[in-house]
């Protein structure tokens, strides 16, 4: 995968991390699906209704890793720790599939797996 996509799209997955339901609405493919860290799916109608409600925790994504699966199809991976107010921090690995239409980059799926504090920078 070229560097700039790739960089390309971290920004926007981090984007996604701190939008608003405008943003989210533009960054999110219409057939957009999540599994979350809790094992409950979305899709992207609850998406846009949930998160611009929610008090926005504090987000430290690192590690990521790149690569295309298909002609205009790319997977990001990387990992997440969530910290709310008074609350134990949550750890997570994420990815995500963004799909290219026409000139812009769509996520059109998302998975977070719950894991244990992260301990290196390598996701393996």
């Amino acid at each position: 995968m070229q560097e700039a996509l790739q960089a390309h799209l971290i920004d926007l997955e981090t984007e996604l991390l701190r939008a608003d339901a405008r943003r989210l609405d533009a960054l999110l493919d219409e057939a957009f699906e999540e599994i979350g860290a809790s094992g409950r799916t979305f899709g992207k109608a609850d998406v846009l209704a949930r998160l611009p409600a929610e008090a926005a925790p504090r987000f430290l994504p690192e590690a990521f890793t790149a690569r295309m699966l298909a002609e205009g199809l790319a997977q990001l991976c990387y990992r997440l720790t969530i910290i709310r107010p008074g609350e134990a921090p949550t750890h997570s690995l994420r990815s995500s599939l963004w799909r290219r239409r026409g000139v812009e980059w769509r996520m059109v799926f998302h998975q977070g797996t719950p894991t244990q504090p992260h301990t290196g920078s390598a996701i393996s």
